[in-house]
């Protein structure tokens, strides 16, 4: 009788130390989750903001009803570098094309189109480059007062203030490696997704040289805004976050075990992003090793990071000037 009750007393230990165990694990594991979820530290992919050499622009030449020129493509190209420099990820690089292995956006206004329907005027140029010029009568009904589908430059003048509407406007995106010409990202927007206020009035008697159509218009708005959307649209792509991205180690705190790098809330950089520092290669003919990865803690004007899943020691490995480099996470 009492070996049997042992056995069942040593039965019951066994099963209290095992849901002990199970609740424990349990705990632990809802605990993790709920720091991942909580914790602002917690890894996550960094996606810091990318230079970019804006090289080229292209609009069309163009001509209003009565023959003034519209070359647009300066104007047209600074409309669209401030808009690229107000959006959430990229900046353009501000001097001449940058040596070495960088990023190039290129594109276009690929569409403009333009009606005026109280005279059945349509001006511009169409998908393609060719130019439109459609139309009535502009005025007076004198002799050559009409547009033509041959002459661009023919007709008269437009006076006064007329509602105009855009009939198309296009624009095409490319950002690409300068190097090995792969494509990280490319976008097409229109006047459709770019959701653009499509009617708007214009005095032309406010408009002395051609360029003037677009600076003096809400033309312009339409150009931005068809920027800000492809903006939007290049940020969201995958292999955007392949655009080539580095900083350096500034210092090494061995007292706080902490490595601080020259990047922070300027570029982007926040609490949790995870990045890979390797050593700085200082002889010829030699490549950088990888050293360690380090997640961030804090971010101001640099950023203080951690050492993330290597040990202590490792630290003394660091040194100031060692290249960092964005960590890719798995989703």
């Amino acid at each position: 009788m009492k070996k049997i009750t042992q056995n069942k007393y040593i039965q019951f230990v066994v099963a209290v130390m095992l849901m002990t165990t199970l609740s424990t694990q349990d705990s632990l594991a809802t605990g993790k989750r709920r720091r991942n979820r909580n914790d602002p530290t917690s890894p996550k992919q960094a996606f810091p903001l990318r230079l970019v050499f804006f090289k080229d622009f292209g609009t069309v030449p163009f001509h209003l009803p009565g023959g003034e020129a519209v070359d647009s493509g300066l104007v047209v190209k600074d409309l669209v570098d401030t808009q690229i420099n107000q959006s959430e990820k990229f900046r353009t690089i501000s001097t001449s094309e940058p040596q070495g292995r960088h990023a190039i956006i290129v594109g276009g206004i690929t569409a403009m189109v333009f009606e005026v329907a109280k005279f059945g005027i349509k001006f511009g140029y169409n998908f393609g480059g060719g130019e439109v010029c459609e139309g009535g009568e502009t005025g007076d009904g004198e002799e050559g007062s009409s547009t033509s589908a041959t002459d661009c430059t023919g007709g008269k003048k437009l006076e006064g203030e007329l509602d105009v509407k855009i009939g198309s406007i296009s624009a095409d995106f490319k950002i690409y490696d300068s190097e090995t010409g792969e494509t990280y990202a490319a976008s097409s927007v229109d006047h459709a997704t770019a959701e653009l206020d499509l009617s708007f009035k214009v005095n032309f008697d406010e408009i002395s040289i051609g360029p003037e159509f677009i600076t003096k218009t809400p033309v312009r708005n339409a150009i931005r805004k068809l920027a800000q959307k492809a903006m939007e649209k290049l940020a969201t792509q995958s292999r955007v976050n392949f655009i080539p991205w580095s900083t350096t180690v500034l210092e090494v705190d061995t007292v706080r075990n902490l490595v601080l790098i020259d990047s922070g809330v300027r570029e982007q950089v926040v609490p949790g992003n995870v990045f890979q520092v390797y050593s700085r290669c200082e002889a010829a003919g030699c490549f950088e090793r990888f050293v360690t990865d380090v997640k961030v803690k804090n971010s101001m004007e640099y950023s203080e990071t951690e050492l993330y899943q290597s040990q202590p020691e490792v630290l003394r490995t660091i040194r100031p000037g060692d290249s960092v480099y964005i960590k890719y996470i798995s989703p």
